[in-house]
């Protein structure tokens, strides 16, 4: 009967980072080599993934031409050790072993090894090199890809969570997520080059989804919005500084920006709204930001309570975040005709057609952020998909109504909102900045 070595497959977190992590790393692709577990003749390959290189060739090669920088900038690194091409039926015979000084993973995969004791003898040089991070249990030298399930701490570790430490930055609390990803606290733990962040600083992270990236056109969508949003310095807008873009790595795409202490507009709105020269200072900040963002050639596309600060202080000061779906005004094709960005409760009618839109859409939405301050309720709450609201805005079109005892000037304020929140583009005022001047008319 016919005995053959089933596959050694393993996953498990490990604590080595910096030197430490490369030495252990090039030590044990030397020793899978050297031990023959797959016999000559057999092709070995390194590949090193840095922050925005690659780095391949054999183990000899990766070593000579490491610089001590890259051991900064590091990734990932795999190593792929093969035999010749099966012949007479046998199983074709490789090596990978596969680590990330990010996640703190370490993958071993020994395929069909032609004597055990060297696989196993493999194995046990990769566990003494990449020792088990403290907490984790012993690894059993028996699992198999046949019989072992999942990796319970290979699962955890794709999922993110405070500590973990990705590219220069340590994750410190989730701070919410929207269409694109997940956005977190995060502390700088050194500066990438060319980047104007500090050791220690907390910035924000959004780390986006990997459905994110599956367009072309999402790609193209993320490296506009740092672009514009990376050149872009106002009291009212958030700072944006690093952008790393790979989806091929896990939790390899993420935007760095500001971290903006404060609550969101949306839960500090009271629920009779607030009080219209509080509307009025909101809406002077707001349209400062756009003036500056409109300024570069772009439209933000997504503004509502939600995606503004209110900054702690005695002072009523916002910032306006979320650059996410920027979009440069004029430029076509960077989203497809069935693709809504938006957020459809604030949206313009010819965003929510998918007609071709310009300043007036901000201003629409800036309108109906307005709106919501002063009566404290979207101005279209439907529930469901986006056809509810456009339903609702063609057969129940809406306005702003004055409060009970409104006065002069506040009865205007409320006019102001109505005209932004025209139906037709035309009928509203044809940027930001003219509605800056228009809320410079009122009482301060």
């Amino acid at each position: 009967m016919l005995r053959k070595p089933r596959p050694i497959t393993e996953s498990w977190r490990h604590g080595l980072s910096g030197q430490a992590f490369v030495d252990a790393f090039l030590e044990c692709a030397t020793g899978a080599v050297s031990l023959g577990v797959v016999p000559p003749p057999a092709s070995a390959h390194v590949s090193v993934s840095l922050a925005f290189e690659e780095l391949s060739g054999s183990i000899e090669e990766v070593r000579e031409h490491l610089r001590p920088e890259d051991v900064e900038s590091l990734q990932a690194a795999s190593f792929r050790l093969v035999g010749s091409l099966p012949a007479n039926g046998q199983h074709r015979r490789s090596v990978t072993l596969s680590a990330t000084p990010i996640q703190q993973i370490v993958s071993l995969d020994v395929q069909h090894p032609q004597d055990l004791a060297l696989a196993h003898d493999l194995v046990a040089t990769v566990h003494s090199k990449f020792p088990r991070a403290e907490g984790q249990q012993s690894p059993d030298l028996g699992a198999t890809s046949d019989t072992a399930g999942p990796d319970p701490v290979s699962v955890a570790a794709t999922r993110l969570h405070p500590g973990l430490q990705v590219d220069h930055y340590r994750l410190i609390r989730r701070l919410g997520a929207g269409y694109s990803g997940e956005v977190w606290q995060v502390e700088v733990l050194s500066a990438p080059p060319g980047v104007a962040v500090v050791a220690g600083q907390v910035a924000a992270m959004k780390q986006y989804f990997p459905s994110v990236l599956t367009r072309s056109s999402d790609s193209l969508r993320i490296q506009q919005e740092f672009r514009v949003a990376s050149e872009l310095r106002h009291e009212n807008l958030v700072s944006v500084y690093d952008l790393v873009l790979s989806p091929s790595r896990t939790f390899g795409s993420f935007l760095i920006m500001e971290y903006v202490a404060g609550d969101s507009l949306k839960s500090k709105i009271p629920e009779q709204g607030f009080p219209w020269e509080h509307c009025v200072l909101i809406g002077r900040q707001l349209c400062a930001a756009l003036i500056e963002l409109h300024s570069y050639g772009a439209l933000h596309r997504d503004i509502k309570p939600a995606n503004i600060i209110v900054l702690p202080g005695e002072t009523l000061s916002i910032k306006l975040l979320d650059l996410g779906i920027v979009s440069l005004i004029g430029e076509r094709g960077l989203t497809e005709d069935s693709v809504f960005l938006g957020s459809k409760h604030t949206s313009a009618p010819e965003q929510l057609f998918g007609d071709e839109i310009d300043e007036r859409a901000d201003v629409y939405a800036f309108g109906a952020t307005l709106y919501q301050c002063y009566r404290g309720k979207p101005l279209y709450d439907e529930q469901g998909p986006v056809t509810a609201v456009v339903r609702a805005m063609l057969e129940n079109p809406r306005s702003c109504e004055a409060k009970p005892g409104a006065s002069e000037d506040e009865t205007r304020f409320v006019h102001f909102i109505d005209r932004c929140l025209a139906q037709d583009p035309a009928k509203r005022p044809a940027n930001a900045r003219q509605c800056q001047e228009e809320l410079e008319r009122f009482s301060h």
